[in-house]
């Protein structure tokens, strides 16, 4: 089932923003690269380099839904990948770029759910590159998204289709790859080998709960396939949480193992959607952020 498959409400966005803001940021996983967040920001900043670049990972506070940015930095200019959810998170994004002092050449979307463009608004009138499916849904229904949650958002606008495959861009060379019906009904995959990283986004949730979907057979394919591509040594780029290592694909797979028979029992039962989450969240307690369990609940289980 698409996240977009039944109606997105102005309550499910609300209570998302409510949950995370009364969250703490406590966890157990090791964030990997260095501390570099700016002094007054809410959201933090890690960086990890290798080869001549730089690779910037912003991560939103709860009230941003720990959502990430990540700024590629070549010699000659910048690439963004995703451009966060709440306002505040995507402005301080934009400060942090602003202080690269390079142009940004190029900003991909990964995928359509919209904690990963509504921020967007916020950096300009900036056109996008994604993925061809998603790319369709941007035209076609990005602003009704945007007036339905009365966003603090724009349209945004495509500027071109991203084809699978190695891209030189800003300098760096990236391997981009597209998965389908897993977390979203497509999403970006893109490899830097310079720094011997893979940015992954909804793929993996760094200890934090999963916006699920009932295409969790896929998901976790593409998973053990992520895995097996990457080594020990890759550092792995998430769309909510901190900068991981390999481990995380393993970590995310017994996650999904643990949801999918709790949702496929209860189709047709969205009520069971506050037990399921309760309790996926005492099973797997280093886990942040339930209330994103639930709201993907709320879509997969109505019929």
């Amino acid at each position: 089932m698409s996240f977009f498959s039944a109606a997105l409400t102005r309550r499910f966005f609300g209570a998302l923003l409510a949950a995370g803001a009364a969250l703490a940021m406590a966890g157990t996983a090791l964030a990997q690269g260095r501390d570099a967040t700016p002094s007054g920001f809410t959201g933090k900043v890690f960086v990890n380099e290798g080869g001549g670049v730089r690779i910037h990972t912003y991560m939103a506070d709860p009230k941003g839904a720990m959502v990430t940015t990540h700024i590629i930095e070549g010699q000659s200019g910048l690439i963004m990948v995703d451009a966060q959810f709440a306002a505040d998170s995507a402005r301080e994004v934009r400060r942090y770029v602003d202080s690269l002092g390079k142009p940004v050449e190029r900003l991909y979307i990964s995928h359509e759910h919209p904690d990963h463009w509504f921020g967007l608004h916020h950096f300009g009138h900036m056109p996008v590159h994604t993925g061809p499916l998603t790319a369709k849904f941007l035209n076609e229904r990005a602003a009704q998204m945007i007036a339905r949650n009365k966003a603090d958002s724009s349209p945004p606008q495509v500027g071109g289709v991203v084809t699978e495959g190695p891209h030189v861009v800003a300098g760096v060379t990236l391997n981009i790859s597209m998965i389908r019906d897993a977390e979203a009904a497509e999403e970006l995959i893109i490899e830097v080998p310079a720094v011997g990283a893979i940015i992954v986004q909804d793929f993996v949730y760094n200890n934090l709960h999963a916006f699920v979907t009932r295409h969790l057979d896929n998901w976790i394919q593409a998973l053990d396939g992520l895995e097996r591509r990457t080594d020990n040594k890759t550092i792995v780029l998430a769309g909510h949480g901190e900068p991981t290592g390999h481990a995380a694909f393993g970590e995310m797979k017994v996650y999904l193992q643990a949801v999918k028979p709790l949702l496929l029992t209860n189709i047709g039962k969205p009520e069971q959607a506050d037990a399921i989450a309760k309790e996926i969240a005492d099973k797997f307690p280093n886990r942040r952020m339930p209330y994103l369990l639930k709201w993907g609940l709320s879509f997969a289980l109505p019929n």
